[in-house]
């Protein structure tokens, strides 16, 4: 099984940090890979890609573990093409991680409905409203594996107030932050 996390990951966060740890224990992937979005992708405040790969080297000390960087190298032609790209190279089980923030979103993604009969997916549930999305959404549950995790980190907090939420970052990370100057923090943050 490989397990692919895709997002913006602008700034990686503690809560994503735990999120990878969690179903790397739990499921035990062949492979666990990070798939932040590329510059190309229409998000406001979006840092570069560049950026946010460093964060995420502040996670990565397996092997295990890796950062594609297919969403930079290419243009977005969606979800889809990356895990079609990711089961070419491993010939293995793709699993895709996300929100049900974005779970919400997923029928208006690029190909969704061969996206939604090609792959399983696990839904990191926040604030139990995934398997509502699902029934909602007329998807099949058999695809979906739900994760009930308390998280209350997010990136967009982080980024709204960084001084009142820099316990939300990994220290690694927020070391970055600083020597970049991204986010409009200051050293003393």
């Amino acid at each position: 099984m490989i397990l692919v996390y895709g997002g913006a990951f602008n700034p990686p966060t503690i809560a994503h940090k735990a999120i990878m740890l969690y179903l790397m224990d739990l499921y035990k992937p062949n492979q666990f890979i990070f798939l932040p979005v590329g510059d190309i992708y229409p998000k406001p405040g979006l840092i570069t890609y560049q950026h946010r790969h460093n964060m995420l080297k502040c996670f990565c000390e397996s092997d295990d573990i890796t950062i594609s960087d297919f969403e930079q190298q290419t243009a977005f032609n969606g979800t889809i093409s990356a895990l079609d790209h990711f089961k070419q190279i491993y010939q293995d089980d793709i699993t895709f991680i996300l929100g049900a923030d974005n779970l919400k979103h997923i029928k208006s993604w690029i190909e969704s409905d061969r996206l939604l009969t090609s792959y399983h997916f696990i839904v990191i549930d926040r604030d139990h409203q995934a398997k509502k999305i699902i029934k909602d959404l007329k998807l099949d549950s058999n695809r979906f594996q739900l994760i009930e995790l308390d998280l209350k980190e997010n990136a967009s907090s982080f980024r709204q107030d960084p001084n009142a939420f820099k316990h939300y970052i990994d220290p690694c990370v927020l070391a970055y932050i600083k020597q970049e100057k991204l986010y409009e923090v200051t050293a003393h943050v």
